[in-house]
Formats: C-alpha cells, sequence, structure tokens
C-alpha cells in the first residue's frame, strides 16, 4: 500500500518533521517540526499564522556557521571554478542560468568539505528542493530535476579535470553518477473548471479583501511565469491595443518585453488590483503593518488556498496558471504559433505540448469542423452574382471599344 503523502510544506528528514515556508521577503525558511505529523503542522499552522499578520519569523541561521579546518577544500572553492569555467565557455544564457543554480548550492554547502559531499548528502538536497522546499521555485518536474543534476554533475566533472590536470594523485568521484536522471514526459496540467472555481472560492473565504484571487484570474489570463507577474506594474495594460506588456528575462534570445492580448475577464481583475494606485506602481502587493507592499512571493497564501480548496496532488502548483493559458488559448483555436509568441516560448516544440484537449474542448470543435460547421458559408445570391458578373463585362466592353476608337 503507498504511503499517504505529507501534507505541502512538511517534510521528513530522517525521523524528524521538518516545516518550510516563504517568509514576507520570500525567502525559503526551514527548521524542525517535531517528531510527529501532528506537531510538524501546528507549527506550521503558527509559522503562517503570523505572516498572515504580517509578522517575520526570527530564526537563527546555523547553516554553515562550523569552522573549517585550514587547509581543507571546500566545495565552494569547487563552485566558484565551476562558475568562472562557464562564463569564460559557455554562453551567456547557459552561464547565467548555472550562476543562479550555483547561489543556492553555495548557500547551503560553501563551507562543506569536499569529502562530505556524497551521494547521499546530495540527493537529500535534491529530494527535498523538488518539493519547493530549498530554492523558493515551485515543486520540480523531471525537466527541472535533470536540469540540477547536470548543474551538479558540470562541479564534480569539472573538478575531477582539474586534478588530472594538475597530475593529482587521487582523483576526486562523481557521486551524481549514482543519482539516476528522471524521464520526461511533457504531461501539462491545467486548471479544470471546477479546479478553478475552488481557488478562488477559497481565496476569497481565507484572504476576503486581499485581492488574491484577481491574482490568479490575471496569472490565467496572461499566461504569466511567476518571477514576471510579480514584476508587473500599474499602466501594463494599454486600452488603445487591449494588449498587456509582460516583462520577461526568460527567454534572452528575445526582447525584454512581450505582449499577451487580455481577455474581459482578465481585464476586469487587472483593474480590481489596479484601483487606486498610480501608474508605475507595483501591481502585486500586500499590507503589512497597516502599508502596501510589494509582493515578494505568492507561495505564502497560495499553498493555504491550495489545501482549502482540497487540491493535493503533488503536481499543483502557482504554475499550472500558466499551463492552463496556453492549453485554453490551443483548445479555443489561436494559432500556435501566436500562442508561442504569448507565452514566450523559445522553441515552438515546447508551445506544442499544449495541443492536448482541455475536457474535451478541442475535440468538439474539430468534430465540428470535420462536419462543416465551422467552415460552412452561407448560400451566395445566384442572381446578384450574375448582375455584377454583367456589368462588369460591360464595363470592359466598353473600355476595349474606346482604345480601340482611339487607334
Amino acid at each position: 500500500m503507498a504511503e499517504e503523502p505529507l501534507p505541502r510544506g512538511v517534510f521528513l528528514r530522517g525521523n524528524i518533521y521538518w516545516i518550510r515556508y516563504a517568509d514576507l521577503t520570500g525567502k525559503i525558511r526551514r527548521e524542525p517540526g517535531g517528531g510527529t505529523l501532528k506537531q510538524a503542522e501546528a507549527k506550521l499552522g503558527h509559522r503562517r499564522y503570523e505572516l498572515r499578520k504580517g509578522i517575520q519569523p526570527k530564526l537563527k541561521d546555523t547553516r554553515n556557521s562550523a569552522t573549517v579546518a585550514p587547509g581543507v577544500i571546500t566545495f565552494g572553492s569547487w563552485i566558484d571554478a565551476a562558475v568562472d569555467h562557464h562564463d569564460k565557455h559557455s554562453s551567456a544564457k547557459h552561464a547565467y542560468d548555472f550562476g543562479r543554480k550555483c547561489i543556492h548550492l553555495r548557500v547551503e554547502f560553501g563551507d562543506t568539505p569536499v569529502a562530505d559531499m556524497n551521494r547521499k548528502t546530495i540527493l537529500d538536497w535534491m529530494e527535498e528542493a523538488a518539493q519547493g522546499g530549498v530554492t523558493g521555485s515551485e515543486e520540480w518536474g523531471a525537466a527541472n530535476w535533470n536540469r540540477w543534476h547536470s548543474c551538479w554533475s558540470s562541479i564534480f566533472s569539472l573538478a575531477i579535470e582539474r586534478a588530472i590536470a594538475n597530475n593529482a594523485m587521487e582523483h576526486p568521484s562523481n557521486p551524481m553518477q549514482w543519482i539516476a536522471r528522471k524521464s520526461e514526459n511533457h504531461k501539462e496540467r491545467y486548471w479544470s473548471a471546477e479546479e478553478d472555481s475552488a481557488i478562488i472560492a477559497a481565496a476569497k473565504k481565507l484572504f476576503p479583501g486581499a485581492g488574491y484571487e484577481d491574482i490568479f484570474v490575471v496569472a490565467e489570463e496572461i499566461g504569466y511565469r511567476k518571477s514576471e507577474q510579480l514584476r508587473s506594474v500599474v499602466g501594463d495594460y494599454n486600452p488603445a491595443t487591449h494588449k498587456i506588456v509582460v516583462h520577461q528575462r526568460k527567454n534572452r534570445s528575445a526582447g525584454p518585453v512581450r505582449y499577451v492580448p487580455l481577455s474581459d475577464r482578465g481585464l476586469a481583475a487587472y483593474e480590481r488590483l489596479a484601483k487606486g494606485k498610480h501608474p508605475g506602481d507595483p501591481l502585486l502587493t500586500r499590507k503589512i503593518k497597516g502599508k502596501a507592499r510589494p509582493m515578494m512571493d505568492i507561495r505564502y497564501w497560495f499553498d493555504d488556498v491550495l489545501v482549502a480548496a482540497k487540491i493535493k496532488d503533488a503536481a499543483a502548483s502557482w504554475h499550472v496558471c500558466r499551463h492552463t493559458f496556453c492549453s485554453r488559448a490551443v483548445a479555443a483555436g489561436v494559432p500556435i504559433t501566436d500562442v508561442k509568441e504569448y507565452a514566450g516560448h523559445s522553441d515552438i516544440r515546447t508551445t506544442m505540448r499544449y495541443t492536448h484537449g482541455i475536457e474535451g474542448v478541442s475535440d468538439v470543435r474539430n468534430r465540428e469542423a470535420m462536419n462543416g460547421v465551422i467552415k460552412q458559408q452561407p448560400q451566395p445570391d445566384v442572381a446578384a452574382l450574375q448582375q455584377q458578373i454583367a456589368a462588369l463585362t460591360a464595363l470592359v466592353q466598353r473600355l476595349t471599344d474606346g482604345m480601340g476608337n482611339r487607334g
């Protein structure tokens, strides 16, 4: 019998339950929750209550506080060498992505002796990170797991190359060869109509007047990445073009912005979020001690909303809003090339993942097309067409006769 999955925000390490949550600044916090699941849930509930009240938990960060003996090689030195290598020999985009990942690794393992970097240490970190508990991103899919796997492998492989080049007596091993990569099936999850309604109702009930339900709707209607939505400002919408500008950074081969047509539903949510704010102000804000502050993260409230909406599967995350936008656009018949531009995909093969149907919508549309329902045109007025042809023929004849007389 399969084990019951742990609640969101709780994970097990050894015999101790730990909790994780995003604080007011968006930083991921982790702390022991207790020896039982009930204790961990109670502590997590208390932390979330503090965050809703605008109270920043005061925790001492004890990671990497141990002193390192002189002469001991730390994993941080290997990380720095790998970052320097990629800065010199990789594309700008690859070097940027690699460096961003190494920031997290340096915080966690910068002062750890390389001799302690074994398979279990790395696998524990990756499994926890895959649940969204380390890097602050959403839960990992297979693709994210494999990207981080490659990052780790690159650090160890470059260390081995340096040891060989320096004729070292002992070469370090690469523990990543004993940590498996994951297969990518690219089945994209989207919010069903029932889930959509449940999430909106839960957001209104848990956080009345906060406008979180509108933030959710805007995410669905625009297809933001989370970081893009957190950068959105009042004035992004242009009423003359009915489009909203998205400040994008992930696709570095594209421009700094892209434009997405905004639906009536999305526009109504956008206007409610922008009400009372000035152009250029952050669109997403939260009140802390009575003052509006830019929203730094979404998980601190969205995790609770998912629980209240009774959505428990591991694939449920904020990024599903983006999948929903793409899937609904494709199902509605928007050309795949347009969806690619609206979503900011660098490769159309990414967009092609969303060509599955949503609740049979595309199947119904395709069946109607095959039956001639969509392509069926009204019957032409034959008599009117004949009169137009006769008039055009007479006109051509007069022009021809006129040219002949001049000759």
